[in-house]
């Protein structure tokens, strides 16, 4: 999202409603969604080995998460106006 709006993260949580925790880890602090947020770092960097052994900490199979990452980059498209892609092979 801060990529999007080409905000600071710190700026964009200021400007929606977040429980702390959830902040916390979105801020880079250690919590319960931090594997999480570390699959997206790692899938949006292109490290595969990163993706593989969040994919494995959170019981994720490969192809749930390539199909969550497709339609989160479909929205990101749709929401900024972009370019829209098509469907994987």
């Amino acid at each position: 999202m801060d990529a999007i709006l080409k905000l600071s993260m710190g700026l964009v949580l200021e400007g929606i409603s977040v429980d702390s925790e959830n902040k916390a880890v979105l801020l880079g602090q250690a919590g319960l969604l931090s594997p999480a947020r570390q699959l997206v770092l790692a899938q949006e960097a292109g490290d595969w080995q990163g993706v593989a052994n969040a994919n494995i900490q959170l019981h994720l199979a490969e192809c749930f998460v390539a199909d969550c990452h497709w339609t989160a980059m479909q929205w990101a498209c749709e929401l900024t106006g972009g370019t829209a892609v098509n469907s994987p092979p």
